[in-house]
């Protein structure tokens, strides 16, 4: 059976959410720039994603920070991919970025954006 897990949206305000498969908010997490970038989540239940306050992000589950790296620009639109050795990467202005990562993707039913790590997701299917 899929592990499910929280949903985790982002707002124009600066606040990415974790909302319960209950409908009950788990947590919030303020990032301070608008998170136009869909997070992804890792086997350990971090939570990584991009924000245009320049940060990226990565979240402990329990929704306090666990790390982020500072750049030069905004994450805008770049959804976070976690590859099966625990690399997470993401692009930014043109770059591509890679980051140590502890854990693969998690086996659930949508863990990041277009699904999984094959990208087989598709609308209306």
């Amino acid at each position: 059976m899929a592990r499910t897990g929280p949903v985790y949206v982002g707002y124009r305000a600066g606040t990415l959410y974790a909302v319960s498969p209950a409908g009950r908010l788990d947590w919030s997490f303020y990032a301070g720039g608008v998170i136009s970038s869909a997070a992804a989540v890792a086997e350990d239940d971090t939570v990584c994603f991009g924000c245009e306050d320049n940060w990226f992000y990565c979240l402990n589950p329990d929704g306090t920070l666990c790390r982020r790296l500072r750049l030069d620009v905004p994450v805008r639109n770049s959804p976070a991919a976690i590859a099966h050795d625990g690399t997470i990467y993401f692009h930014a202005d043109g770059w591509l970025y890679a980051l140590h990562g502890d854990a693969p993707l998690v086996a659930g039913q949508w863990p990041k954006f277009q699904c999984d790590a094959r990208n087989t997701g598709r609308a209306g299917q």
